[in-house]
């Protein structure tokens, strides 16, 4: 998301005398973006007119700025490894595009940063290997990236709704505690892009 304001009330404007959010009120548009309007959990895609967007209602509403074009959503989790103090430190890089922005709003979603992370420390099979490894264990944990997350990944991809989400991640892994340890990667680079929801 780009932008958000809170547009208190619409105005009358003649010469029909219909209720209009004036232009002015509203976030301006840049290329590759959606003006979406909210009220009462109802989202819609605006269509902005010469003097505003047209209210269905006299009542405020809350005024939305969504990206539509291509980024990456870069994620970071630390999950526990057979060591106490020593953990990994899963990071992800998430290729997405907004398809329905309205529909994204609609499901409370504002920063896709956010639910993508809690679906990497949803990821149990994951978290069961790793915490049977010490950071020390780079082959074996590599494996574990390469058989777990990327096949629970394809199992059950992340899902948010108005969003592409790219199935197969770009994964990394840092081994925190120990010092001097290569860091592994593994699948596609997602091309560079911004972070958060809709930036």
């Amino acid at each position: 998301m780009l932008a958000y304001l809170r547009v208190l009330r619409p105005y009358r404007l003649g010469p029909l005398f219909r209720h209009y959010y004036r232009a002015e009120d509203l976030p301006e548009a840049v290329e590759g973006t959606v003006l979406v309007l909210g009220m009462n959990g109802v989202f819609e895609r605006a269509v902005l007119e010469r003097r505003g967007v047209r209210a269905n209602a006299d009542a405020p509403a809350d005024a939305y700025l969504v990206s539509t074009v291509n980024h990456t959503v870069h994620c970071t989790v630390e999950l526990n490894s057979a060591e106490p103090q020593q953990t990994f430190t899963i990071s992800a890089r998430f290729a997405c595009f907004v398809n329905d922005p309205a529909a994204l709003l609609r499901n409370g979603c504002t920063r896709a940063a956010d639910q993508l992370t809690s679906y990497l420390y949803g990821l149990v099979n994951l978290r069961a290997e790793l915490a049977k490894h010490r950071v020390t264990d780079l082959e074996a944990v590599h494996a574990v990236l390469i058989s777990e997350a990327q096949a629970e990944v394809e199992l059950s991809p992340p899902s948010i709704p108005g969003m592409s989400v790219q199935r197969r991640p770009y994964l990394s892994f840092d081994p925190r505690g120990v010092p001097d340890l290569v860091t592994k990667n593994v699948g596609p680079r997602p091309p560079e892009g911004t972070d958060g929801c809709t930036t």
